[in-house]
């Protein structure tokens, strides 16, 4: 069948199902699409809001809404489970896309309440599910062009139609304002390390990981094209380029090496990303460098507690755990980390439940968690926002999140730039601030003239 006729059949079908349901559904095509190799120039030539996901070969560029579901506070990753399924029933779907229709990303902030007006827009919700109104999505040599839109009952299918085949179109802005950004927080981040470090040796506290930000003044507006291609440059194979833009006139970019957890048809991929080390001037000292964190007592105790974390999560939900015996070297442009890969197949396949019992990980936020995020939330003097918290994709059968890390908000010639440590009782607290201070160079010498 062409394109143009499953294009017709699916708002027929879209328009049947909103009148028989008495409420509004979607109409969902995905058709085969030219498309680069390299998604920093179609992001930039979309009105906003646009996201980007971009790990390898693969891309995912989405712009708008069709539709949308936000909720915040305890318990949002179930409500939204919840809402997302409703959502599911009242698609129509067409086309032939490999991954499964309908497609949606997801935002999950660090904190479940919005930190509210700032740096981070307007209301930044706790949670966030888009059905977008256009998607394409590139992998290996293929490309898929992925529309919908919403269809009220009483429409006409030829109207919705003309809709899926239309161009993008901008969204209407509901708050444009320009929101002042809180002052960052002036107490010195070695103190603050002081004090979690006594937590942690008087038994309060098992781990927490602290972050800190650093605003930076830009010497032009950075071309979405051209900072992407500068972070593409950065990235290795397992890395994922993000841009998500924020509600009002910022974005969110950077490029996490860190995934959450990812499902191919059942089968679960999630890391242990915990320990680190810069990368060395010359072949020597790097290998030199490579050791000493193979070796730190520290930095392997910070990695066995993420990964016992995971362990423990995934008891009773998966069949038999795969887990390497030691961590693995990954090596990045600037910084280099223990890793270690577990792989399983799920026995639900429910990416929300594992969501929930997933994120935050010890990873970015500590043990105990509550523990760890309530001295986060007293002691840090930040909105962590989307840092830290979770972004990605799923679809009915395969889903990809990731925890974006090495990244920062970005308004006009303003940069928001975020960097964390995790504390254990051995950490010194000049060395944690300078693992932040390696952390956060990918961003400031990609923005840099």
């Amino acid at each position: 069948m062409d394109t143009a006729r499953q294009r017709q059949q699916v708002a027929a079908q879209a328009c049947q199902l909103a009148d028989l349901r008495r409420c509004r559904c979607f109409a969902v095509l995905a058709e085969p699409w030219r498309l680069d190799a390299k998604p920093g120039p179609l992001l930039a030539s979309l009105p906003r809001p646009r996201h980007l996901f971009w790990q390898g070969a693969r891309w995912l560029v989405i712009q708008g809404a069709a539709g949308r579901l936000q909720v915040s506070g305890p318990g949002r990753a179930t409500r939204l489970a919840a809402a997302f399924a409703k959502l599911g029933e009242r698609c129509c779907c067409a086309g032939d896309f490999p991954r499964g229709l309908p497609l949606a990303t997801l935002a999950f902030s660090f904190e479940d309440q919005s930190p509210g007006p700032g740096a981070w827009g307007a209301q930044l919700p706790g949670a966030e599910a888009i059905l977008p109104a256009r998607a394409w999505w590139r992998e290996g040599r293929r490309g898929w062009r992925i529309s919908c839109c919403a269809v009220d009952p009483g429409e006409n299918a030829q109207t919705v139609a003309a809709r899926l085949a239309a161009e993008p179109q901008p969204e209407m802005v509901t708050d444009a304002g320009e929101h002042p950004w809180r002052n960052l927080s002036p107490e010195p981040f070695t103190d603050l390390v002081r004090e979690a470090v006594s937590l942690v040796h008087h038994g309060a506290l098992r781990k927490v990981v602290l972050a800190r930000a650093v605003d930076m003044q830009l010497a032009r507006v950075p071309e979405p094209s051209q900072l992407l291609a500068a972070l593409g440059r950065f990235a290795d194979r397992s890395t994922t380029v993000y841009w998500y833009d924020l509600p009002g006139q910022a974005s969110f970019v950077g490029a996490t090496p860190e995934t959450l957890f990812s499902l191919e048809q059942g089968r679960l991929h999630t890391m242990a990303l915990a320990g680190s080390r810069p990368r060395g001037r010359d072949a020597a000292q790097d290998r030199a460098l490579a050791k000493e964190l193979l070796s730190s007592t520290k930095e392997r105790k910070e990695h066995n507690l993420v990964l016992e974390h995971l362990a423990r999560v995934l008891e009773g939900r998966v069949g038999e755990l795969h887990i390497p015996p030691s961590p693995a070297l990954r090596r990045l442009g600037n910084v280099q980390h223990l890793q270690t890969d577990l792989e399983a197949d799920l026995q639900a396949s429910d990416p929300f439940d594992l969501l929930a019992q997933l994120h935050p990980t010890p990873a970015v936020c500590g043990l105990p968690c509550t523990l760890a995020a309530d001295h986060i939330r007293r002691r840090e003097g930040l909105q962590r926002g989307l840092y830290s918290g979770v972004l990605g994709w799923l679809t009915p059968q395969h889903c990809h999140f990731i925890v974006p890390l090495r990244g920062g908000i970005l308004h006009q010639r303003r940069a928001r730039l975020f960097a964390g440590a995790g504390i254990v009782e051995s950490s010194d607290p000049e060395a944690e601030e300078r693992e932040t201070e390696t952390k956060l160079g990918l961003m400031r010498q990609v923005l840099s003239p």
